[in-house]
């Protein structure tokens, strides 16, 4: 079957309108997995810095935001002290967990973004 140049931009623009939605749920998706991770990292005392861990995925004009954080006044001294003796926890317990699920982050977006514009294709296929 032969696509034609204005059609194949018809269905660009179909997928794009509906690529940005789908971003921000696979992002918040791998968000979350990723949060997961940190709070298992993250030193324990009486539990409180634990609970405090939060991500939000926003929009920012044409951009989309993935954010980590926590609120507590002690959390960024917690991260970045490596001399403290963490019997739970370890110090970056924000960064090492983010850089190591950068590559599974990316792909899974990658993924779903390329399954995203496949099903707006309507079956066509390379070749």
């Amino acid at each position: 079957m032969k696509v034609t140049l204005t059609e194949l931009s018809k269905r660009m623009k179909d997928a794009a309108k509906d690529l940005k939605p789908m971003l921000m749920k696979e992002l918040a998706a791998q968000g979350l997995r990723t949060r997961n991770h940190i709070v298992r990292c993250t030193p324990v005392d009486a539990g409180l810095l634990r609970a405090s861990n939060r991500v939000e995925v926003n929009e920012e004009g044409s951009k989309i935001k993935l954010e980590y954080f926590n609120n507590q006044i002690y959390a960024a001294v917690q991260h970045e002290e490596m001399s403290f003796n963490h019997t739970i926890g370890m110090a970056k317990y924000v960064e090492i967990p983010f850089l190591e699920s950068l590559d599974r982050t990316m792909n899974a977006i990658l993924k779903a973004a390329m399954e995203s514009v496949r099903g707006k294709q309507g079956g066509v296929t390379n070749g």
